[in-house]
């Protein structure tokens, strides 16, 4: 027995063995098959990228070679192709049956998703090359062991890449061309107010930004080095995000360079300035860059000033502070202003226009645009002092009040006692009526909201003929929108419906109430007549006492919701009459280069506005119209001279008021924002051909 359990101990590791040996077979044949397809995987990856590179060198130099001889034919572009992949200097080892090179042009299509892709078009007046390189090699280093099957694969790589092309850009100027100390103070006040802290530049620091150009390719390769960002990688520099203190910082190390003192110390002293909790923002949300653009494309002037109001609004637009500005800038008294960026400016473009003009709103659009501005005014209305003494006299005058009362009773059909002196009894009576009681409000309060659009402009064509050459841009001027009357219960409340909703809608301001008052005559048997007033729970003799029910015969109320509508004009930018009104890429356009939108009848049409305000009569609270949205009831339409006196009164009144607060809005708070409502004024330069290659495909 114990021998039977001897020999089958000894039977179960045989056993074992053959199963171990056929698994271990089976896994080799595995390992090798896994082996020689990652063998040869990894083998055509590099074969393909090696035939991808030489394909791309292969068009990059003769583009090149074409746009310094446009006279070459389809030999010498194929010469110059098959010189550049030549076994001691690229090394390609197809036949030359294999390369094949066309002249074309790249276009710009539209993605279907607001993006676009680049398209080859073959094309005898194309100045784009395509090398498309073909090479057969082996399919599989394995593939003489296998029973069938091709043996070998052939593997094709396309280059495009263009010189000679157009490059352009275009420029928003900034509405400032100098700066006195009334400008220093007010730019101290909205800029330092937009980032939440206190600026005190000086004059000649803010004459110093106006006067200086800082050079954006040095600017860049400069924070591609603080970045720590490889040099050239342009990409990534505009899209990384950085502090307004380092965006600023490397902009002063730059212009130390230069020698320019003065801007120097106004970045310095902006640097100090900003607090700690500003939000990081990117360069690429101000700077509009075509992708892959050649560096050439950034060789290019920015004003610092530009510079500086576009970072301190852009971080304004991520950080959502509403600015309190000084209201003794504006030469305002009686008056809360506030304003914030909702959306940042765009200060330049640059790249190729006939890639822009392929698609203007797509990808490779060139536009610039202006920062979109919502500006809030609370207004005490008592400010007006004198004349609103003037008005409650109007009111109060016999002719003027009987004739309100007279139509007010008529259209609402009010129970109103006139003169209750003249009612006469001759047996007891007891009469009870309601009192018509007008009373301007004592302390009103009218709100403002301005948003001012954002202009904008961007390229749609372009022409280059000979020494002759244009570029057309559609230029959109700002739209406006104006919202009057009371925007919340208080001044804060106001604020924070005015920031925090994205369409604040404003209901009428009451400026007069017409209110009751309910009284009660009597007289005796012996002619004995008294005046009584209802206090709310008993009568009273005392006048003073009575209950008064504001609004129980309507009253009169003050509001606007007004959009106006923006400007559109197509620009033409010439090298004519000189090369300063269209110079070449980058070179900064002249001031008399600048072109905008001529829409004086905007800011015509937003004075007219807010200057003729259309006041109306609103009916009883207790009408039964089922109208419970404010204090004011429903519309209701006043006629008469009566009504007509009343309404004209009110409108001097605001209009004398309104007038130096708009005055002060549009020609001082927007323009040291760089915003400007009547015009958006687009400067362009152009090369027709730049000596540049660069790969697109």
């Amino acid at each position: 027995m114990n021998a039977a359990r001897r020999r089958t101990y000894c039977q179960v590791p045989s056993q074992q063995r053959g199963v171990m040996t056929l698994t271990l077979a089976a896994l080799m044949l595995a390992i090798t098959a896994f082996l020689a397809i990652s063998v040869d995987t990894g083998r055509l990856f590099l074969e393909k990228r090696t035939l991808q590179r030489q394909a791309d060198l292969a068009a990059l130099e003769t583009s090149l070679t074409y746009c310094r001889d446009q006279s070459l034919d389809d030999d010498g572009l194929f010469s110059v192709a098959q010189a550049a992949l030549a076994s001691n200097r690229n090394n390609f080892r197809g036949s030359a049956e294999g390369i094949e090179v066309t002249l074309g042009e790249i276009s710009s299509v539209d993605d279907g998703n607001g993006g676009s892709i680049k398209q080859f078009t073959a094309s005898a007046d194309g100045k784009a090359v395509q090398v498309t390189l073909s090479r057969t090699i082996r399919a599989s280093l394995f593939g003489s062991v296998l029973p069938s099957g091709s043996q070998t694969i052939t593997i094709e790589a396309q280059g495009a890449a263009e010189a000679c092309q157009p490059v352009a850009s275009l420029h928003l100027r900034s509405n400032l061309l100098n700066v006195d100390s009334s400008q220093s103070a007010l730019l101290n006040g909205v800029l330092g107010g937009l980032l939440g802290t206190t600026l005190n530049l000086s004059v000649a620091q803010w004459d110093g930004l106006l006067d200086t150009n800082l050079n954006l390719l040095s600017y860049l390769d400069a924070l591609a080095v603080d970045l720590g960002i490889s040099a050239g990688d342009y990409d990534s520099v505009l899209n990384a995000d950085v502090s307004l203190g380092d965006l600023l910082d490397v902009g002063a190390d730059v212009l130390e360079l230069g020698g320019n003192t003065a801007a120097v110390s106004a970045f310095r002293d902006l640097v100090l300035a900003i607090p700690g909790a500003t939000p990081l923002i990117s360069l690429g949300e101000l700077l509009e860059v075509q992708t892959g653009a050649p560096e050439a494309a950034l060789d290019i002037g920015l004003q610092a000033m530009q510079l500086v109001q576009g970072t301190i609004q852009l971080a304004n637009s991520k950080s959502a502070i509403a600015a309190d500005i000084p209201i003794n800038l504006l030469g305002l008294a009686g008056a809360t202003v506030k304003l914030q960026v909702t959306d940042p400016p765009r200060l330049m473009a640059t790249g190729n226009p006939k890639l822009a003009a392929d698609a203007p709103y797509g990808g490779d659009a060139i536009f610039v645009r202006s920062a979109q501005v919502r500006t809030f005014i609370s207004l005490d209305l008592p400010i007006v002092g004198a004349t609103l003494n003037t008005l409650l006299s109007l009111v109060n005058d016999n002719p003027l009040l009987s004739g309100v009362a007279g139509t007010v009773s008529s259209l609402l059909s009010l129970d109103i006692l006139g003169v209750l002196q003249g009612l006469s009894c001759v047996v007891y009576c007891d009469i009870q009526r309601d009192l018509l009681d007008i009373e301007v409000l004592s302390s009103p309060r009218l709100d403002i909201l301005l948003e001012a659009g954002s202009g904008d402009g961007r390229v749609t064509d372009y022409d280059c003929d000979g020494e002759d050459k244009a570029l057309d841009a559609l230029a959109n001027s700002s739209a406006v929108s104006v919202l009057v009357g009371s925007l919340g219960s208080d001044m804060n409340d106001a604020a924070t419906n005015a920031f925090d909703e994205a369409s604040p809608s404003v209901e009428p301001i009451p400026i007069l109430d017409i209110g009751t008052k309910r009284v009660r005559y009597q007289c005796t048997l012996l002619l004995i007549c008294w005046t009584e007033y209802w206090d709310g729970s008993a009568w009273d003799g005392d006048p003073s006492a009575a209950e008064r029910d504001a609004f129980s015969g309507g009253g009169l109320g003050l509001s606007l919701d007004s959009d106006l509508l923006a400007g559109s004009e197509t620009l033409n930018f010439a090298n004519n009459p000189s090369d300063d009104y269209l110079p070449e890429f980058g070179v900064d356009p002249i001031d008399e280069a600048y072109q905008s939108v001529d829409t004086q009848s905007l800011i015509d049409n937003l004075e007219g506005d807010l200057l003729g305000l259309n006041l109306e009569f609103y009916a009883p609270t207790n009408s039964g119209d089922g109208i419970t949205g404010n204090a004011l009831g429903g519309l209701l339409f006043l006629v008469g001279s009566a009504a007509n006196a009343l309404t004209g009164a009110v409108e001097a009144i605001i209009t004398s008021t309104l007038s130096p607060l708009l005055t002060a809005i549009i020609n001082q708070l927007l323009d040291a924002l760089g915003v400007s409502l009547a015009e958006t004024e687009v400067g362009a330069a152009m090369t027709c051909e730049s000596d540049r290659v660069k790969l697109v495909m």
